[in-house]
């Protein structure tokens, strides 16, 4: 971004594959509240502010009328009451909250769903790019990530480039089309209108 290199420290973000050979299994009753035999888009991690959690409830509301499609939101946060709220509100029987779990418990609940959903509100610091965590953690585990981020540092791009696979489970194929964020389709005005 034209800063001088001397001015600022660059530590990349990574993961400890030995951390992650060391899991942990989930217990019986959190697998028992994992959906079966949907096809499961999940997010784990914070409810907090800046992760748009309250699009990916959108997303549901909008696909409400598919029972094989099914959205798991892993974790805890501020934004917790308000988001199941929403779900409420929006009478949503396609998501379900779970508790988080510990981070040698992720891959455990990875290995039982389908898309891996990442998205952050668009914000002014983001400009200079982002790298979250649990992104890392998503890619070990395999599964296609749905990223829902607007930054400079086009991290979907890179993930085409490397791990794109042609996805169907469930019986139910996927095209995601990345376009321009200035969509004229608003979902507020959908579910307002209901």
């Amino acid at each position: 971004q034209g800063m001088d290199i001397k001015k600022f420290v660059y530590i990349p973000n990574g993961i400890c594959v030995k951390e992650l050979e060391k899991m942990e299994p989930l217990p019986r009753e959190v697998v028992s509240k994992i959906p079966k035999n949907k096809f499961t888009i999940a997010y784990t991690g914070t409810f907090g502010e800046a992760n748009a959690l309250e699009h990916l409830i959108r997303a549901a509301f909008l696909v409400r009328n598919y029972p094989e499609i099914h959205f798991l939101l892993v974790g805890r946060g501020k934004k917790e009451d308000e988001l199941k709220e929403l779900v409420k509100k929006l009478k949503l029987s396609n998501v379900t909250f779970l508790s988080p779990v510990t981070k040698r418990q992720i891959q455990g609940i990875l290995k039982y769903i389908d898309v891996c959903y990442i998205g952050l509100k668009r914000e002014n610091i983001f400009r200079f790019g982002v790298s979250p965590n649990k992104v890392f953690d998503y890619m070990y585990s395999g599964k296609p990530i749905l990223w829902a981020i607007n930054s400079s540092n086009d991290f979907s791009a890179f993930l085409a480039q490397t791990s794109f696979i042609p996805f169907q489970s469930h019986n139910i194929k996927i095209t995601i089309k990345i376009s321009s964020a200035r969509s004229k389709f608003n979902v507020n005005n959908l579910m307002d209108n209901k």
